[in-house]
């Protein structure tokens, strides 16, 4: 069950508590969770003992939660890998939202391991045959062949709208007996824990039990207690009838190596995290997670939405830092919108699918404006700047961000000239990197 006071009564043979604070004992296993962006500490979860596994964040497609974009949660989740335990992804809402396939989709780009998935389910009234076809189904062919664990579930929740026959009444114990107040007054409360209501939970609890336990790819699950006393396994310190049909439940060792997920290494794109710009360059900061097992990267450029374009190839400890957050200088722009992609290359040639895309604004300059005189082209060579014209004239010289360096004058025929200082120029639509 989800917390660890329930776990006794019920026969639980582990649990967990939206944090890292508690230890597993000889006879449940406990079973750590970094909650939110900023909790619990890594140092407190690496440091739990006798245990397998850990927990991603708690509903990151809740504002209420963790609350968090798929790309963040991603940033966090190297610290994640490094703890060693098998991983289990965020908990979103329900089986089949689009948070979870979301972050498997960036998290299988990136290579990172993620050993199960997991999440919540609260759907009322669901035939569990059904529920676990359904989650076999999931597991399979949407969730990459990976088993999951429902980390919070039950028969509807206070926020769902299905029938119950007792919609109210006064709040119950245990047993069924009306809880009095010291002025002898009732509370009133929704669903209350009466013998019908008792009776459709059991009948339903009693055929999910038996689903979940031979569906093999259902790994875990923790049955959350707190949402409205006819679904409460447990009021106050005391089993209800469907508690007790619970804790009577024998199910199979939770682990299944048919099941088992083992993450294949694969060569993978660098993570990008952001790009920017001044007026001598385009930075693009990446995270590189190949370290020594990629021979290379190939960094693409597109520009104003055209082409995408080769632009370099980059070496590791020669162009960027291994196993470490890095980037990528472009010197060779103009001006407009200009999109960058990266894929890494093995040393056997396989390559990885294209990194996400990181984009900088770089403002006009006036450079795309010169026109070029026809009949005249500009090159560099044995170290002067040639002009071959097919007659004379001038040409104003600029640098890349639109300063006038120079206005060259020249003969007709070839004519040499002397080098400005090293940089990118434009000299009428020619590029000189000198």
């Amino acid at each position: 069950m989800s917390g660890s006071e329930p776990t006794a009564l019920t026969r639980s043979s582990w649990f967990y508590d939206w944090g890292a604070g508690a230890e597993s004992t000889e006879d449940y296993e406990y079973v750590p969770m970094r909650h939110n962006r900023w909790w619990d500490g890594w140092d407190n979860i690496n440091s739990r003992t006798n245990t397998a596994s850990m927990l991603g964040f708690n509903e990151p497609d809740h504002a209420d939660q963790s609350d968090l974009s798929t790309e963040i949660a991603l940033e966090m989740w190297p610290e994640y890998m490094k703890s060693g335990l098998r991983v289990g992804s965020p908990a979103p809402d329900n089986l089949n939202g689009w948070w979870l396939a979301e972050f498997l989709e960036k998290a299988d780009s990136l290579n990172y391991r993620v050993d199960f998935v997991a999440t919540h389910m609260y759907w009322d009234n669901q035939d569990p045959y059904n529920l676990a076809n359904y989650i076999a189904d999931l597991c399979k062919n949407k969730y990459g062949g990976r088993p999951m664990w429902i980390t919070e579930w039950n028969n509807g929740a206070n926020w769902t709208h299905e029938r119950w026959p007792d919609a109210k009444g006064p709040q119950r114990d245990a047993d069924f007996n009306i809880i009095y107040k010291e002025d002898g007054s009732t509370t009133e409360v929704t669903r209350p824990h009466t013998e019908a209501n008792s009776a459709k939970q059991c009948e339903w609890l009693e055929k999910a039990l038996d689903a979940f336990d031979k569906c093999d790819w259902l790994e875990r699950h923790a049955f959350y207690n707190w949402v409205e006393d006819a679904r409460a396994l447990m009021i106050g310190d005391k089993l209800t009838p469907a508690g007790k049909l619970f804790a009577s439940f024998d199910s199979r060792p939770a682990f299944n190596r048919n099941t088992e997920y083992v993450h294949e290494w694969r060569i993978a794109p660098p993570r990008i995290i952001s790009s920017s710009r001044n007026s001598k360059r385009v930075r693009v900061s990446f995270y590189d997670q190949n370290g020594e097992t990629a021979d290379h990267y190939v960094v693409e450029r597109r520009v104003k939405k055209g082409e995408w374009e080769e632009i370099a190839k980059i070496y590791p400890g020669v162009d960027y830092k291994l196993g470490k957050e890095t980037y990528y200088l472009d010197k060779d722009f103009l001006s407009g919108l200009h999109e960058y992609r990266m894929k890494a290359v093995s040393y056997k040639g396989t390559e990885s699918i294209w990194s996400r895309i990181a984009s900088a604004n770089v403002p006009e300059s006036g450079v795309e404006a010169v026109e070029m005189l026809a009949g005249i082209r500009a090159y560099v060579e044995n170290g002067s700047l040639v002009i071959d014209a097919d007659n004379a004239g001038q040409q104003p010289l600029y640098s890349s961000d639109g300063r006038l360096v120079s206005v060259i004058t020249y003969p007709a025929g070839k004519s040499s000239h002397p080098l400005p200082p090293s940089g990118l120029y434009i000299f009428g639509r020619s590029k000189l990197k000198i």
